[in-house]
C-alpha cells in the first residue's frame, strides 16, 4: 500500500513537472512569435531606410491612401538632387498666392532664401510655402516640378504612388494618392541625402531670409520636450495633420545606429497618430536589434597559390563589415557564410588584391555579400615556376604521343629504306653471276 501511494505520488509529480516545462516553452513561444503593435490607425508601417525601406512590420501597407507630407519630402529629395543647395531663391507674390497653409517660416514676398534653408523650413515647420517656392525656382512653375515628382517615384519603385501638388494640402477631389510601402522607397531615398537626414532631427533650426536670422521652432511634439506627446524614443522626422482627411507621422529611433522608421496614418486626429508613434517605436525596439554579422578584416579562408616564394597558400579577409537589423528572437545565432572563391590562385599576389567574395545570412535571409582581399603579398618562385612549367610540359600526354609518333616514322621510314636497297644488290649480283656461267657454257660447246 505504502508502494503504491509512493508511486502515485511520484506519477504526480511527474505529470506537474512536465506541465510546467510544457507552460514555460509554449510561453516562450508566444514571446518569440510576439503579438502585433496595438494601434488605432488603420495604416501602420516599420522600415530600415538603410536597406531601400525594407518592411520590418506592416499594416495595409500596400493599400493606396493619402499621406499629407510625403510630397514635401518629395520636393526635399529634388531639392537635395538640384545641385544648387547653396544658390539663393527670391520668394515672390506668385509663390505666396499659389500655398494655401503658410507656416512659421512665415516668408514673404522679396524675401531672399537659400535651397539649402528652404530644405530646413520643410522638414522643421512642414513650410507650405518653401516647398512652392523651391519647386517653382527649380521647374519655372509647379505643374512642371510635379511631372519631375511622378517621375522620380517611378524611379525609386513607387509605382502605387501618384503626386498633384507639392504642398500636400488637401483637396476633395485630388487624386493625390500613395501607399506606406511607396512612402519608404521615397522617405528612405530622402535620408540617404545628408541635409535632409541633418534637418529632419532639428527641433529648433535658424535659417538666414534677406542676410537676417531667422529661428526655428518644430511642430513634431514627439521630439520636443516641452510637449506632452514628447516621446524620448523618437529621433525626429516629418508629421502632418489634416482634419479633412487623416493625421500621419513618420519618425525614427533615436538609440539605433539604423535609421528605423515607424510611420503611422489614421483618421482618429493627431492625439491618436501621436500614440500610434509612440506604440510602433517600443515595438521596434523591443523586436529588432542591430548587429555586425561580420567585421572588416576578419580572416575567413585560405585560397592555395601556385609558385608561391615560401608560400603555399593565402589567407583571405573581409573588405568591409556587414551590419544588419536583425530579429531579436534570433539570439546569438551565428551567421551563415557562403563563399565564391577559386580553387587556387598564380602567384604572385599583392597584399589587398580582391580574389573572392562572402555572402552572409542569418535566419534565412542574405544580408549582404562583401569582398574578400589578400592579406598578405606572395611574391613569385621563379624557379619552382620554371619547374612546374616543365613538369607540366613533360606531363602532357599529347607530347608523349606525338614524339611516339616521330619515333615510328622514323624507324619504319629506316626499315622501309634497308628493305628497298639490299634486295636490288642481291638480285643484281644474281645476274650477273648468272650471266657469266652461261657464256662459259657456250664457250665448251663450241669447242
Amino acid at each position: 500500500m505504502k508502494r503504491s501511494f509512493q508511486l502515485r505520488l511520484g506519477a504526480i509529480l511527474f505529470v506537474l513537472v512536465f506541465l510546467s516545462s510544457s507552460l514555460s516553452f509554449f510561453g516562450e513561444e508566444a514571446e518569440i512569435k510576439e503579438e502585433e503593435p496595438q494601434i488605432s490607425g488603420e495604416y501602420a508601417v516599420i522600415f530600415n531606410a538603410d536597406d531601400d525601406g525594407e518592411i520590418l512590420y506592416g499594416k495595409n501597407e500596400t493599400k493606396q491612401v493619402y499621406c499629407g507630407f510625403l510630397p514635401r519630402v518629395m520636393t526635399c529629395l529634388l531639392i537635395a538632387q538640384s545641385g544648387k543647395l547653396d544658390e539663393t531663391v527670391t520668394v515672390n507674390r506668385g509663390m505666396l498666392v499659389n500655398t494655401p497653409q503658410i507656416s512659421t517660416a512665415q516668408l514673404k514676398a522679396g524675401d531672399v532664401v537659400t535651397y539649402r534653408d528652404l530644405i530646413t523650413c520643410i522638414c522643421v515647420v512642414n513650410s507650405q510655402e518653401a516647398a512652392v517656392a523651391a519647386a517653382t525656382a527649380l521647374a519655372g512653375d509647379s505643374k512642371t516640378f510635379v511631372q519631375q515628382m511622378n517621375d522620380k517615384a517611378k524611379e525609386l519603385g513607387a509605382t502605387d504612388t501618384l503626386f498633384t501638388n507639392v504642398t500636400g494640402n488637401f483637396v476633395s477631389n485630388t487624386k493625390q494618392i500613395t501607399t506606406l510601402a511607396d512612402c519608404a522607397k521615397i522617405i528612405s531615398a530622402a535620408l540617404q541625402e545628408e541635409v535632409i537626414a541633418e534637418a529632419a532631427t532639428l527641433r529648433t533650426a535658424k535659417i538666414t531670409v534677406s542676410g537676417k536670422t531667422k529661428n526655428l521652432y518644430t511642430r513634431n511634439m514627439l521630439i520636443e520636450p516641452t510637449g506632452k506627446n514628447y516621446d524620448a524614443a523618437a529621433k525626429g522626422l516629418f508629421i502632418y495633420s489634416q482634419s479633412a482627411s487623416n493625421s500621419a507621422i513618420a519618425t525614427y529611433r533615436k538609440d539605433s545606429d539604423r535609421k528605423i522608421i515607424s510611420m503611422t496614418v489614421t483618421t482618429a486626429g493627431l492625439e491618436a497618430v501621436y500614440k500610434d508613434a509612440g506604440t510602433l517605436l517600443k515595438y521596434s525596439q523591443n523586436r529588432y536589434v542591430s548587429r555586425t554579422l561580420l567585421t572588416k578584416g576578419s580572416s575567413l579562408q585560405e585560397v592555395t597559390v601556385k609558385n608561391g616564394k615560401d608560400v603555399d597558400f593565402v589567407v583571405l579577409a573581409a573588405a568591409e563589415d556587414i551590419t544588419a537589423l536583425i530579429p531579436k528572437i534570433y539570439g546569438d545565432q551565428k551567421a551563415t557564410m557562403t563563399f565564391d572563391l577559386p580553387q587556387s590562385v598564380e602567384a604572385p599576389i599583392e597584399k589587398g588584391t580582391v580574389l573572392g567574395t562572402v555572402t552572409v545570412s542569418c535566419g534565412g535571409k542574405e544580408y549582404g555579400t562583401v569582398e574578400l582581399k589578400a592579406q598578405a603579398t606572395v611574391e613569385l618562385d621563379y624557379f619552382e615556376l620554371y619547374s612546374s612549367k616543365m613538369m607540366k610540359f613533360f606531363a602532357n600526354p599529347w607530347l608523349w604521343i606525338i614524339l611516339a609518333g616521330l619515333l615510328f616514322i622514323v624507324v619504319g621510314y629506316a626499315l622501309f629504306a634497308y628493305r628497298l636497297n639490299n634486295p636490288r644488290k642481291k638480285k643484281t649480283s644474281a645476274r650477273e653471276t648468272g650471266s657469266r656461267i652461261r657464256i662459259t657454257r657456250s664457250a665448251e660447246d663450241d669447242e
